[in-house]
């Protein structure tokens, strides 16, 4: 089975087997459903000399998107969270930017944009979905 098309998605939700919540079926697209980028960022925490330790527990510091927006650098990586919780017991699920934010030079998935069937989005999972934000030039985001 191929990307599902937008009725098919509705039909899946409505059946039970795909979850995303809170749904708002104007949100829907011909193959794909337009998630939102929840108010908070994290960025790791380095000073000049430091590296991203793999072994290590990462600091971070925590951005709130205000209103009128924040502005994203190049040479950063920011952490961000769907509103939407969104998965499947049935399919596997994929985030992806759409082609306006491409287009800005955004990319919302570094390396983990497919999601593992059973992410079923309850609010005891937290399956809010982890966006890994990096951009081309600096560029004006909005929750």
């Amino acid at each position: 089975m191929g990307i599902l098309t937008g009725p098919e998605i509705l039909k899946q939700r409505n059946l039970g087997r795909i979850h995303i919540d809170p749904f708002d079926e104007k949100r829907l697209n011909p193959n794909s459903y337009n998630l939102r980028l929840f108010e908070k960022l994290l960025v790791y925490k380095l000073s000049e000399h430091q590296c991203l330790d793999m072994a290590e527990i990462n600091r971070t510091d925590e951005i709130n998107i205000r209103p009128e927006g924040y502005v994203l650098h190049p040479r950063m990586l920011y952490l961000g969270a769907t509103i939407e919780e969104a998965g499947s017991d049935h399919y596997v699920p994929l985030v992806d930017g759409r082609s306006s934010v491409g287009r800005l030079g955004a990319w919302v998935t570094v390396s983990a944009g497919f999601g593992d069937i059973g992410f079923s989005g309850n609010k005891d999972s937290g399956s809010n979905w982890t966006l890994e934000i990096v951009v081309t030039h600096p560029l004006r985001v909005y929750a």
